[in-house]
């Protein structure tokens, strides 16, 4: 039995066309072997290549490019008629094939070398290396151009008028707009070469070459392409006044076109080639876009580049994209903050707050959301201040408030959601609900809570309010237009089923309120907050209700106590007390200090209830603080009125149930708190001792308190033992903190976990016991591997931190996990790469010593291994001895030796394996570095100029790629200039 033989792509594409069709390409590609491509092949046996144009048989280059122009015309017409007749038959097939396209390549370089750039002077020419690199490496009949051409600028305007009929659209058929052969040249070299031909001419003030012509010429080619072909001119192209031309091009184009900003972020992070991006290329995204071009005014640019970047912010599913405009907003705000106000803050707060007050769609409504969501991830605590306190008085947390509880009312769904645990459903008020948590989190302004709970129960706004649209089941704004209409028609009364109508839905609004809120203190998670919001509501109940407002309105009607505000607040207050208890009893024994604050302030708030009469020590205790039930409150009351009947209830014997309330918390911390602890407060357990004194005879619980906290007080550390006190309270207190990092480690949001990673560095900066340093490394190095880029970037930000910190301690630790092969993975590897990258840059000239020898060991252990590690990994290293000789080169002047050592031997061995050409590169940059650095004064006697000289000179004549060659010829350059 025959073994089947295996396709190989490079014989199929060698092999001579076989034409066994018929088809009209088949025949045209046959003519087109036949006259011209067998013929060049055959000219290329020869050593001594003959005139191009004498051996096909024409006189000039005009007569050679006119009969191309021509093929390419033919094979344009026969490529669409083609397609037309796939489509008819609903084939869904490319119309050339993958050998075909190999003599469409041919034509393509024929066009490039005799119709372009034998008719171009040679400082105008893109580099024959930059062109497609490896393809015109070899010398052949094709890319040679008779000395005795001259460049003809008729046929130049003749190749770029053919060729622009083919590139640009044509009718509004689905065949034409489907143009295959048109897509292959735009995304080709041709049009960079063509469009290299325009500009020439039209810098040569050519008439052909108009403005108009060159603008619609530009527009047929996509944004990102421009980048590339722009940067490819600059860095190659000779002639300056080309050269200055596409640097104003590539200034304005970001400007210029819709998707510029979005595309240049794509182009300078390198997203359609790796995942992964690096800080120096974020940070050159954010120099581009804070440098003006000259030709536009400060307002002009500004007008025009924020409208994108904010379109770019709505796009919350590219995390690449929202950390990079997250870094050029941060940028602009430290240099100037207005500018972020103005153009940025004002435009989208405007919508977001409606002011001016207008109607606003749900496109406009659900884009400004995206945009903070976006906003919420950056790094800045200032910035996000400055985002949240656009308006006065909490107003930002306020309307996300107004918005999370109006769809929570509305039960608007939102299919997918994406956090670290994958894709799930969700209802949208939750991703609002977040938002709030993430903003608060970074700033840290927890008293945003208070003004939230005093509009627990508010749904809109005064003079607008959110609708759903039914199409899409998503908010819009609209005009609240009802108030209005009864001020016209003076509408003042209601009746008594339209009043007992309303107190229901106040009863009920406000439960849902509080249902809510409670939601979002289990969501923000944070032992404090809770805690705190909970003893600031007790201190507001019982100052309100120390002043008996409701006892003057017992003989009114029930309608008329919902208009008492504090009669309202008051109810709200003992329900939310309740449900903070049912929900968080556990957490309060965590912050003995401020509930002992609490009891010692509110003690006094209710001591003149003695003056009046009232016996505090033998009132039935409601126990709210304990978990106990109240029996005048039950959740199934909706009725108006048996609401309205615990409102006057609560109001009787309110002053004796706080009392017994205060006397329960002091309880739950005397008794659950260790007495080395409690000792800490000493002062206010003594003030609070002495507030009881005067009942403790009426009561024998009064007097059990009383004696226990004589007990505590006259437990008195001394010497080593009140030492110890204060280390065990700085233990404990550190302990809290390293809990709710633990915590915020572990939420789904990533903007808390990065505020979660920045935490745990300030927690060791302090020198804590509770958490070693290598601990805080294993847990950044956990988050490092992480794919949103927001989070990754931040954990390189946190190593760096944590290596200016105790850069002996931890680059050892950094190193382990560098050298480790087989436990961390590529592209571990490589952002720790990044972060040595960062770290050397910033040691600058102290970089010397253990410290550079263990980088620069590292690196090139690596680079040696070239037979068993990813050439991505040994390319890293070499990137970082490269940043190693250009901050200080002399002060590792030890080590050149081995680093020359690695860079001639790959030049000189790694030649044919896959992907050595990257090696091959970087070697030639690594000596490169050192020769711009020092030029030959740190190579040693084995390396010496003359050596480096004649390797140099061999790899730019014998090398397989062209941007070797490029490369070395550049740095032969700049080595016989400094000579």
């Amino acid at each position: 039995m025959e073994t089947e033989k295996k396709v190989n792509i490079k014989e199929v594409l060698l092999k001579e066309p076989e034409f066994v069709r018929g088809s009209d390409l088949d025949l045209f590609f046959e003519k087109l072997n036949d006259e011209l491509i067998a013929k060049l092949k055959a000219a290329n046996k020869n050593q001594d290549l003959p005139n191009i144009y004498q051996l096909l048989g024409f006189h000039n280059n005009e007569e050679f490019v006119t009969k191309i122009i021509d093929y390419f015309t033919q094979l344009h017409q026969i490529t669409l008629s083609t397609q037309k007749q796939l489509s008819e038959e609903g084939k869904d097939i490319l119309p050339i094939s993958l050998h075909d396209i190999k003599f469409v390549d041919e034509l393509i370089k024929l066009v490039i070398v005799h119709g372009i750039d034998a008719n171009l002077p040679q400082t105008v020419r893109i580099p024959t290396e930059q062109k497609q690199l490896n393809a015109y490496k070899e010398s052949n009949i094709t890319n040679s151009i008779p000395k005795d051409t001259v460049p003809n600028f008729k046929v130049l305007e003749t190749v770029i008028r053919s060729f622009y009929t083919i590139f640009k659209p044509g009718s509004s058929s689905s065949i034409a707009k489907d143009d295959y052969l048109r897509k292959v040249l735009l995304n080709g070299p041709l049009y960079s070469n063509v469009y290299i031909g325009l500009v020439f001419l039209h810098l040569q003030n050519n008439s052909f070459a108009s403005l108009d012509l060159l603008n619609e010429f530009e527009k047929l080619q996509e944004t990102y392409s421009l980048f590339v072909i722009y940067t490819l001119y600059i860095q190659t192209i000779k002639e300056h006044s080309l050269k200055a031309f596409f640097l104003n091009k590539l200034a304005l184009l970001p400007l210029e076109r819709s998707n510029g900003v979005i595309s240049l972020v794509d182009f300078l992070l390198g997203v359609r080639d790796d995942d992964q991006i690096k800080m120096e290329n974020l940070n050159r995204v954010s120099q581009t876009l804070l440098s003006k071009p000259s030709k536009l005014s400060n307002t002009e640019y500004l007008t025009k580049l924020f409208p994108q970047i904010i379109e770019a912010l709505q796009s919350t599913n590219r995390p690449i994209l929202i950390t990079s405009m997250n870094q050029v907003i941060l940028d602009f705000f430290n240099k100037n903050k207005l500018i972020v106000k103005d153009f940025l803050l004002k435009p989208v707060l405007g919508v977001f707050f409606n002011d001016p007050v207008k109607e606003h769609s749900v496109k406009e409504l659900n884009d400004t959301i995206n945009v903070l969501v976006s906003l919420s991830k950056t790094t800045s605590i200032e910035l996000a201040h400055f985002i949240t306190n656009y308006k006065e008085n909490h107003q930002f947390y306020l309307n996300l408030w107004i918005y999370a509880l109006f769809l929570k009312n509305s039960h608007i769904k939102k299919p997918l959601r994406y956090d670290n645990n994958g894709l799930k459903d969700s209802s949208y008020y939750e991703i609002i609900l977040s938002l709030i948590k993430s903003y608060l989190n970074i700033t840290g302004d927890f008293g945003a809570l208070n003004t939230i709970y005093l509009n627990l129960a508010n749904y809109q706004h005064a003079d607008w309010k959110y609708q759903i649209d039914l199409e899409t089941n998503l908010a819009y704004i609209v005009v609240d237009k009802q108030q209005d209409v009864k001020e016209d028609l003076r509408i003042t009364t209601e009746s008594d089923t339209d009043k007992l109508t309303k107190v229901t839905k106040v009863f009920q609004e406000m439960d849902d309120g509080i249902d809510l809120f409670i939601e979002f203190l289990k969501l923000l998670n944070i032992d404090d907050v809770t805690t705190n919001t909970f003893l600031n509501r007790l201190s507001s109940w019982i100052r309100t209700s120390k002043n008996d407002i409701y006892t003057e309105n017992k003989t009114n009607t029930d309608t008329n106590l919902i208009n008492n505000e504090n009669s309202i607040f008051i109810l709200q207050d003992l329900k939310f007390l309740e449900k903070v208890n049912d929900n968080f009893k556990s957490d309060f024994v965590k912050k003995p200090g401020a509930i002992l604050n609490v009891v010692d302030e509110l003690l006094d708030y209710i001591s003149t209830a003695k003056d009046e009469g009232t016996d505090l020590t033998n009132i039935p205790n409601r126990e709210i603080a304990t978990g106990g039930d109240s029996d005048d409150d039950s959740e199934d009351e909706s009725d108006g009125e048996n609401q309205e009947d615990l409102l006057k209830d609560v109001s009787n014997d309110n002053t004796s149930s706080t009392f017994n309330i205060l006397i329960d918390l002091l309880l739950t911390v005397l008794d659950n708190t260790n007495v080395m602890v409690l000792l800490k407060y000493k002062d206010t357990l003594i003030n609070i001792k002495s507030k009881l004194a005067k009942d403790e005879t009426k009561s024998e619980r009064l007097g059990k308190i009383s004696n226990q906290i004589d007990g505590i007080l006259k437990s008195k550390p001394t010497g080593n033992s009140n030492n110890k006190l204060i280390d065990s309270i700085k233990y404990d207190e550190d302990n809290e903190k390293l809990d709710n990092i633990m915590i915020n480690l572990s939420d789904p949001l990533v903007p808390i976990e990065v505020h979660g990673l920045h935490e745990l560095c300030k927690l060791i900066q302090t020198g804590t016991e509770v958490i070693t340093l290598s601990k805080v490394v294993d847990l950044q190095f956990q988050f490092l591997r992480n794919s949103d880029p927001f989070l990754y970037l931040n954990v390189i930000k946190n190593l760096n931190l944590l290596l200016r910190l105790n850069k002996e301690k931890t680059l050892p630790l950094i190193l382990d996990r560098y050298n480790n092969i087989k436990k961390t993975k590529l592209d571990d590897i490589l952002k720790i790469g990044e972060v040595l990258i960062n770290f050397i840059q910033e040691l600058n000239e102290l970089f010397v010593g253990k410290i550079a020898n263990m980088i620069i060991e590292s690196c090139i252990h690596k680079i040696r291994r070239h037979d068993t590690l990813d050439t991505r990994i040994r390319m890293s290293a070499m990137s970082i001895l490269g940043v190693c000789l250009q901050v200080n080169a002399i002060g590792i002047s030890d080590k050149i030796p081995d680093i020359l050592d690695c860079a001639f031997k790959i030049l000189q061995l790694e030649t044919t394996e896959k992907n050595s050409f990257l090696m091959r590169r970087s070697s030639i940059h690594i000596i490169h570095d050192l020769i711009y650095n020092s030029g030959f004064q740190l190579f040693p006697e084995q390396f010496s100029p003359e050596k480096t000289r004649t390797l140099l000179e061999y790899v730019k004549s014998n090398d397989n790629d062209g941007l070797v060659c490029e490369t070395t010829r550049q740095l032969l350059e700049i080595i016989v200039t400094d000579q």
